[in-house]
């Protein structure tokens, strides 16, 4: 509404009910945050459940907060992450019950790591290992994947003591060696690019995602 006073605040802080505001400028620390006429402080790490590339994305925005913290003088102190990271616990319960091995889901990219992706399935978190990123040779996972990018990925174990999740983007994509076992059969004569060379011979593509090697 038009106003948000210290009572309405101090309310919501107690009972944790959560506020709506409007992301109007980013500051060095983190985001200044208009409640009705009440100016609040979003740190950069509360906007979201993952720090921010940028920022700036947030500005204009209407959003929903927890109070965290309300002290005399000062502006009150929200964090959005504290309801996302709830509404993220509530849909993990129903998310583990999909999550079988052979189960087709999506979901966002969270971190790209030199070994593999982690993709956000909501609420839980899967590893798409390197060598199941694509059926190409991947030498650096950012140039398959961005940040924040939604994907299909195949379930492909499920470790529930260890609390792991293993994925594979290359398998949703489906097997591009049963096409092209159809069209490049022993004797024909096949065009392609040279891909890469190494001591034993040349791979050399046919197809996309289809290499073959010339010893």
């Amino acid at each position: 509404g038009g106003g948000a006073d210290r009572e309405a605040l101090q309310s919501a802080l107690d009972s944790g009910l959560p506020v709506e505001g409007k992301v109007s400028a980013l500051n060095k620390g983190g985001f200044e945050v208009m409640l009705g006429r009440t100016r609040a402080f979003c740190p950069m790490s509360q906007i979201d459940l993952y720090r921010p590339e940028d920022g700036t994305s947030f500005v204009g925005k209407m959003l929903t907060f927890r109070v965290t913290e309300l002290r005399e003088g000062k502006d009150p102190v929200l964090s959005r992450a504290a309801l996302l990271r709830a509404e993220r616990e509530q849909k993990a319960g129903e998310m583990r019950a999909q999550v079988q091995p052979g189960a087709r889901l999506s979901g966002h990219v969270r971190s790209i790591q030199s070994f593999g992706v982690f993709v956000d399935l909501g609420g839980i978190d899967g590893l798409v290992h390197v060598s199941e990123l694509s059926w190409s040779r991947v030498d650096d996972p950012k140039s398959v994947v961005k940040l924040g990018q939604e994907v299909d990925v195949v379930v492909l174990e499920v470790d529930h003591a260890k609390d792991r999740i293993a994925l594979s983007m290359r398998q949703a994509e489906g097997d591009p060696f049963a096409d092209a076992a159809v069209t490049i059969q022993v004797g024909a004569v096949v065009t392609g690019n040279v891909a890469r060379l190494t001591n034993f011979g040349a791979f050399v593509t046919l197809a996309p995602h289809v290499d073959g090697l010339i010893h």
